[in-house]
């Protein structure tokens, strides 16, 4: 298993709660399609903490995709899915250039 982790920053032409409003319908997007859920193993979004805009406008949240190997993150990107759903609304609602992504492996838990 690994983990696609992403620091998500938005397209400037959307205001914070625009943006917002628009990544999580993205989600619920990928969520509703079947192509999408034989690659992803779990999907989740991390919203940013509306009074922490206060301390700069850096990254709007975080994104972890769950895949069982990297060849299947790959394979989800070749999909005729993929290109027509997820790419135009990456294209739309996220700043491409200014997000951080990370592939990881499980994680080592130190506290719980």
């Amino acid at each position: 298993m690994i983990k696609l982790t992403v620091l998500v920053k938005r397209n400037p032409t959307l205001s914070i709660e625009e943006f917002h409003e628009e990544w999580r319908a993205h989600g619920r997007m990928i969520a509703d399609e079947p192509v999408f859920q034989r690659f992803i193993r779990r999907y989740e979004q991390h919203h940013r903490v509306p009074a922490d805009y206060r301390n700069g406008d850096t990254h709007d949240g975080m994104a972890v995709q769950w895949f069982d190997s990297y060849a299947d993150f790959m394979a989800l990107l070749q999909t005729p899915e993929y290109m027509a759903k997820m790419q135009p609304d990456e294209t739309r609602i996220l700043d491409l250039s200014g997000m951080v992504v990370l592939f990881t492996e499980e994680a080592e838990v130190f506290i719980r």
